[in-house]
């Protein structure tokens, strides 16, 4: 069984104003089946911008059911070195991009995404993505 890190990119589209129905049918698929793994950066972006605390429990109750992969300390420096190389060799990518795609990388996740740094990281290494830019950019909120 492999395992899809959903990545905030996908999340912010599976929910109204937003909801790109390609994009909630297949988080929802992954959820029931078991299939879902979040990770620190991933968890702080989500829940960073919840509203009330009352919504924050039950977000925060809701992904600690998916599969949990928190950055180690390890992995901030590992991540910083691989994100340096990839620099090196002219890869634009926000931080943040980095420290997820190497986390998948890592565990050897499946990516799924809306956000198409992910698709120039892929093509540098062997990132698995499952990718929903183009649903994403043909929703009209």
């Amino acid at each position: 069984m492999s395992l899809f890190l959903i990545d905030t990119s996908a999340w912010l589209f599976n929910f109204p104003p937003r909801e790109v129905p390609h994009i909630r049918d297949r988080i929802t698929d992954l959820v029931r089946n078991n299939r879902a793994a979040v990770s620190s950066p991933i968890l702080f972006e989500l829940l960073h911008g919840v509203p009330t605390g009352e919504e924050f429990n039950r977000w925060c109750q809701y992904l600690s059911s998916l599969h949990q992969f928190p950055l180690t300390e390890i992995d901030w420096l590992k991540a910083a070195q691989w994100a340096q190389r990839l620099r090196s060799r002219g890869l634009k990518a926000k931080t943040v991009d980095f420290l997820i795609a190497y986390k998948a990388m890592r565990h050897r996740l499946t990516l799924l995404h809306a956000d198409a740094d992910f698709d120039r990281i892929a093509r540098f290494v062997s990132l698995r993505v499952e990718s929903c830019v183009r649903f994403a950019r043909g929703h009209k909120p």
